[in-house]
């Protein structure tokens, strides 16, 4: 293998990684919304 040159086993692990990354940090990510007030507008959270 030389330096630079493509490899599938590194681009699916890769691939893996960044998948398994974003579905582990979803739940978090989704739960921000429950703990801000009513009165909170939507332009203001983003």
């Amino acid at each position: 293998m030389k330096r630079g040159s493509f490899n599938i086993s590194g681009w699916l692990a890769t691939v893996s990684l960044a998948a398994l990354w974003q579905i582990a940090f979803a739940p978090y990510v989704s739960d921000y919304s429950r703990y801000l007030p009513a009165d909170v507008p939507v332009v203001s959270t983003f």
